[in-house]
């Protein structure tokens, strides 16, 4: 039986030079693997969310607009939606209602896995908010996109749902993980 050599830490050093804190509690060469596949696949959102804010031909970002357009009224841009969804194609309705929240999902996500702290709800809150107040000044400023107070909720919220489901994934696999140390510690009494 050989066992395999440790993947390298370089992947998982964070803007300090330090590991992070959950690097060492890894118990496994899945565990490692594990982390950085999820890394990897961050990065590839985070492409995927500027893409998809600032250059989508499909959303009409290329031409962009004349004049700077922004809607500082809460729930206006989502009631309209709601109120006109029979004159507006289902996909526009989809996409402007649960888009949002979708495209911020992985950040709230994410986040917890990458920073080198516990990560809490209320600093997923402003994280969340902040991207997508970043993204939203870079569509105003630019003129690609419309400034909008309901994508900064919208946004916000599907960040705040990304780490209800990390958290929930985290309990689940803790809980597994646990259970399979106790059936191999059990196995190995036996034995």
């Amino acid at each position: 039986y050989s066992q395999a050599a440790p993947l390298p830490l370089a992947p998982f050093r964070g803007f300090s030079g330090q590991a992070p804190s959950w690097y060492s509690s890894l118990s496994s060469q899945f565990d490692i693997a594990l982390h950085y596949s999820i890394t990897r696949f961050g990065l590839l959102v985070n492409h995927f969310v500027i893409y998809f804010v600032l250059f989508s031909d499909r959303l009409g970002r290329v031409d962009g607009y004349s004049t700077y357009r922004y809607n500082l009224v809460p729930f206006e841009e989502i009631r309209r939606f709601i109120i006109y969804r029979n004159y507006v194609s289902i996909e526009a309705f989809l996409l402007n209602l649960f888009g949002n929240l979708l495209v911020f999902f992985p950040i709230g996500f994410l986040v917890p896995i990458w920073r080198l702290e516990k990560t809490g709800c209320i600093r997923i809150i402003i994280y969340t908010f902040l991207f997508s107040l970043c993204i939203e000044t870079l569509q105003l400023v630019t003129k690609v996109g419309v400034f909008d107070v309901d994508d900064l909720m919208m946004n916000t919220f599907g960040g705040l749902l990304g780490w209800i489901s990390y958290c929930i994934i985290r309990f689940i696999y803790h809980k597994w993980k646990a259970d399979y140390k106790k059936k191999e510690e059990k196995g190995k009494a036996e034995i």
